[in-house]
């Protein structure tokens, strides 16, 4: 990627057009190298965070250079983040249960919504807090495994998963139709198993 001082200086006074012109060919396909096959399709959203990312810091950059370094560390950073919610995603999609035959395509889709939601409530916690999640409620650890593994008393382990639960609450505060799609998707399972 070549970015030369006229659309460098361009950039840093907010003219985002030569720049992305210039610089979204290499990036895209940069980007397209560091996702693994199946997941291509996610280049141009690498491509757009990036960019973005860096528009919001333009003033710091000191050099075309620096510029380029730093597009390139938010790529790799950016792929590396989307693959992790990826993978997350995937193992709370195999804990949820099958859902009923009968489901009409909206009730797929108002199912479809409320996950997005509680996964993008998860996702939003800090890292100690989807960690414990992960641990409790997706491996289903008890609490002595977790703190033995996290390095903590059972009791602070207790803590956490109460203050993740709290959390959760708050994120999910006022989505009702969360909650009750949770509840009958819960109810949903429990009939499939008897």
């Amino acid at each position: 990627m070549d970015i030369d001082g006229l659309v460098y200086e361009r950039f840093k006074e907010g003219d985002m057009g030569a720049f992305y012109q210039r610089a979204y060919p290499s990036l895209l396909s940069v980007a397209t190298k560091m996702l693994p096959a199946g997941h291509a399709y996610l280049a141009e959203d690498l491509v757009q965070e990036s960019v973005f990312s860096a528009y919001k810091m333009r003033h710091s950059f000191v050099s075309p250079a620096n510029l380029k370094a730093y597009l390139y560390s938010c790529l790799h950073n950016e792929a590396v983040s989307m693959m992790r919610r990826s993978v997350r995603r995937q193992r709370y999609e195999k804990l949820m249960p099958p859902l009923p035959p009968h489901i009409s395509a909206e009730g797929e889709m108002m199912i479809q919504e409320t996950l997005d939601l509680l996964y993008d409530a998860i996702n939003a916690l800090p890292g100690e807090y989807q960690q414990i999640f992960e641990l409790s409620f997706v491996q289903g650890l008890s609490n002595g495994e977790i703190a033995s593994l996290l390095n903590l008393s059972v009791s602070g382990t207790k803590k956490r998963k109460a203050r993740f639960l709290e959390l959760m609450r708050a994120k999910l505060s006022g989505r009702d139709d969360v909650l009750l799609w949770l509840l009958l998707l819960h109810i949903g399972h429990a009939m499939m198993q008897s």
